[in-house]
């Protein structure tokens, strides 16, 4: 298992590339950051709605954000989806594993929330809000909780 402590993108040439982009996509003036270290991570990046986790071409689905193992993917020669567009898909319910305490298995330091977890189909069952506020509060109480906060400290 290992422990993420940085994140972010990484270029050979900063101001080339910050130089491109405001060009390209007219973003800009930037900030950089050189380093930004934490001991804990929260990954409420979102499923397949958001982009998170993808299906690519070669029907290999991962997640895009930090590379973690999924849980709920079909295995081999199974279907991914089916012909009625309304019925409960196969993919639907795709998600980053995790334990019992919300942690990404493979990665000891991020927790996960919201439609990054597995085995719900929130727009199926209208629980997408609800699953977002209590994987999130409890995800904040962890954290808070491995920090050495006080018992009752504001999550």
């Amino acid at each position: 298992m290992y422990a993420l402590h940085h994140i972010g993108y990484w270029v050979d040439d900063l101001d080339a590339a910050m130089k491109q982009w405001s060009r390209d996509l007219d973003v800009g003036p930037f900030s950089v950051i050189e380093h930004i270290a934490f001991e804990q991570f929260v990954l409420a990046a979102g499923g397949f709605n958001s982009g998170a986790i993808e299906l690519d071409s070669h029907w290999v689905t991962h997640d895009r954000v930090l590379g973690l193992p999924l849980r709920g993917v079909p295995a081999s020669g199974e279907p991914r989806f089916v012909g009625d567009y309304l019925a409960e898909q196969p993919m639907s319910r795709v998600g980053i594993a995790v334990d019992a305490e919300l942690r990404a298995e493979g990665a000891d330091n991020v927790l996960v929330a919201g439609a990054a977890l597995p085995g719900a189909v929130p727009w199926r069952e209208g629980s997408g809000e609800g699953i977002a506020l209590a994987s999130g509060y409890r995800a904040a109480q962890l954290v808070l909780a491995e920090s050495g906060a006080p018992a009752g400290a504001a999550a």
